[in-house]
């Protein structure tokens, strides 16, 4: 059995936590109808966001299939990087691949809303495609644009924590 230092449990869960919180964040202003230079310059989230006065059961199943999705890829991308580090560093290591996880998170969870969101339409399959690859590209944006966040934060954690499991002083540097 192989176990997992506890710096890279610590860096995963963060980043996995900062990211559905930066989805939610940013699915909830587009929600509210923020104007359209933050909402340009967010990219949208790759989340359906589904408090609405109207929102049906099957929204927020959704929405919390995708938060799901994002906590775990971003996790299992952050573990992955944050195990193969030396005690005492990683910083750049686990910012990449929380910034990784985020972008490839973002690019499977936009397309699972289309089901829901085209019901009703016959649009035929190039609406379909159209909007599979429009999804598929916001949510990647928005991974691009906001995964470095949790990626700065996750790296500081990680090497904080593996520093002082590996007994070295932690340095500001």
């Amino acid at each position: 059995m192989v176990r997992t230092r506890p710096a890279a449990l610590t860096a995963a869960l963060v980043a996995a936590v900062l990211a559905v919180l930066l989805s939610a964040v940013n699915a909830f202003l587009i929600r509210l109808g923020v104007s359209v230079v933050p909402v340009s310059l967010a990219f949208g989230s790759p989340v359906l966001w589904p408090l609405t006065g109207r929102a049906s059961g099957t929204a927020v199943l959704i929405a919390l299939v995708q938060f799901v999705l994002i906590g775990m890829l971003v996790a299992l991308v952050t573990t992955l990087a944050a195990r193969g580090t030396a005690p005492g560093r990683g910083f750049g290591a686990v910012l990449f691949a929380v910034w990784l996880g985020a972008v490839l998170a973002g690019y499977l969870t936009g397309p699972i809303v289309l089901p829901y969101l085209l019901r009703g339409y016959d649009g035929g399959p190039n609406l379909f495609l159209t909007q599979l690859v429009s999804s598929a590209g916001r949510g990647g944006g928005w991974g691009f644009s906001w995964g470095w966040l949790p990626g700065v934060v996750a790296g500081l954690v990680h090497r904080a924590v593996n520093a002082r499991a590996a007994g070295a002083p932690v340095r500001a540097s």
